[in-house]
Formats: C-alpha cells, structure tokens, sequence
C-alpha cells in the first residue's frame, strides 16, 4: 500500500514538472497524460518534458500492476466492503485506511484513533489557561492523505458530513474544512469497524 502511494506521489510530481515546462511557454495541453497527449508533448522537443515521459511510462505500469494486487485484496477483505460503503471511498482507499489503522480494537476510543492520525489539536497550556491550536500531524501521515483525499470524493454526494463541510468552510476556509471532515470521517469509519455496520449518509 505504501509503495503504491509513493509511487503515485512520485508520479504527480512528475506531471506537476511537465505542466510547469508548459507553463514556462505559455503552452495549454488537453489531456496532456493520456496516450495521444504524451504523443503531443513528445512533438513539442522541450528537454525537460522529453526525460520526463519515459519515468512517466514506468510509473504508469508498476502503478498499475499494483492496483491490481489491491484491488484483489480489497475484494477478499470484509473490512475494506464495509468502508467502500463511505461515498468516495474505493478500493485503494480502503484497503490503505485498513492497512494504517490494523486491527480497531487496539484503539480504545474514537480520540485515540483520531490522536494516531494525527487529527487531534495541539495543546498550548499555561498555568490555568488552554490553547488549541492547529492539529499535531503526528502519527500516520499516509492515513492523514488518505483521509482527505476521500473527503474531497466525498463531496460529490449530499451527505452529513458533506454539509458540514460547507458550513464550516464559509467560516474557516476550505483546507480547515477538509481537515475538520477528515476527522469526522475517521470517527465514522471507527464505529463502522467496532459495531460492523455500512457508512450511514
């Protein structure tokens, strides 16, 4: 699951690279990842985008060899059916979920998982006085991604959670929202493992 995610990321920093090579040119490509763009970008002759395509081409395979492993197992595991449940949750992002959290029952507490993911507020106290200040991000910085990418999914469908994204991001902000939502999404999917019920919408 790690190595796959890695991959992935390694990949979007790649692409990042070929956009930023067009950017440099005032260059606009459409679908400029898929078989016929690659085409097109070879044509351009830019350098930098030519020694990208090739470590492009690997990723894209290894990517893809491993998605079918996970596919598979997600397939064979309960758990991951449980939480593909969760609008904008899939295969992928259930089986990393499962494969960061282990077994939920090592967790006593919804807080407890919620501190391992790294989506509890930090603490600031002095004397009688308590601050709370932005999350700690300890703990799993894969779950955390995870996380939010599903939240961002998730918002496609009216949910719960989906509508306390919007009221909480006309008062903070979107990436507050998101992080908010990832918390609560992490609350969901606990409950969902320990009482082995489907995601309520």
């Amino acid at each position: 699951m790690r190595l796959r995610t890695y991959l992935v990321m390694v990949r979007t920093m790649f692409k990042n690279k070929i956009r930023a090579e067009l950017a440099k040119r005032w260059i606009e490509a459409s679908g400029p990842f898929t078989k016929r763009g690659k085409q097109q970008l070879q044509k351009l002759g830019i350098l930098g985008v030519n020694q990208c395509l090739p470590v492009l081409e690997v990723l894209d395979e290894r990517i893809a060899e491993l998605s079918k492993l996970v596919k598979q197992k997600a397939s064979e595991s309960e758990d991951a059916k449980l939480l593909m449940t969760i609008p904008g949750v899939g295969y992928f992002s259930a089986l990393a979920i499962l494969a960061e959290i282990g077994d939920i029952n090592r967790f006593p507490s919804e807080e407890k998982l919620c501190a391992y993911a790294g989506l509890v507020p930090s603490l600031d106290q002095s004397g009688a006085t308590r601050h709370l200040g932005h999350i700690t991000r300890e703990g799993s910085r894969l779950l955390r991604w995870i996380l939010t990418e599903c939240v961002w999914v998730h918002l496609r469908y009216n949910t719960r959670l989906t509508r306390f994204f919007r009221r909480t991001a006309e008062r903070r902000g979107t990436q507050v929202a998101a992080v908010a939502m990832a918390r609560k999404l992490l609350v969901a999917i606990y409950w969902m493992l320990k009482r082995r019920e489907e995601f309520k919408p």
